[in-house]
């Protein structure tokens, strides 16, 4: 399933909470439904391209690529993502996950993985909190690091992942 809904971009104006939050509540609905592959949320996608995630158009990666390696590596990450069950396990599952106090929510899903939140509300999620995401995920982040953004679109960390 994908889904895609352009407000504008993370600048100019920023999304609304209660927007964020209905978006939020959509996915965790949604990935309870079934197994989880990979999802996200995000207000840095534009631009990525229509199924792109913003690691992915980063790094020269495409979905047929990443798809395949759903069991133990993440196509991105984002304000929320969404594991899968052999993701979460080589992170340590939820418990390892708490431990790395990068996410102010994780919820475990009934068919494995889990839906990580790192900030409470979605203009939160700059800086020292992608830094504290991105070092959370290292172990099921791509080995090269991203081509830095000239634009500045992405809310990504430019530099490989320690695992």
């Amino acid at each position: 399933m994908s889904a895609r809904y352009v407000v504008g971009d993370r600048r100019t104006p920023p999304i609304p909470d209660e927007t964020a939050e209905v978006w939020s509540a959509f996915l965790r609905a949604e990935a309870e439904k079934w197994p989880p592959v990979f999802g996200y949320l995000a207000d840095d996608s534009f631009g990525a391209g229509s199924t792109r995630t913003p690691l992915e158009a980063m790094s020269a990666r495409f979905p047929e690529q990443t798809l395949p390696l759903a069991d133990s590596e993440v196509r991105g990450y984002s304000w929320v993502t969404v594991t899968s069950s052999g993701v979460l396990e080589r992170l340590g599952g939820i418990d390892g996950l708490r431990g790395s106090g990068a996410f102010h929510d994780i919820t475990a899903l009934p068919s494995g993985g889990a839906v990580l939140q790192a900030t409470s509300r979605l203009a939160q999620y700059e800086g020292d909190a992608v830094r504290q995401v991105f070092e959370a995920l290292g172990p099921v982040l791509p080995e090269k690091a991203p081509w830095p953004d000239e634009f500045d679109r992405f809310k990504l960390i430019y530099e490989a992942p320690r695992s």
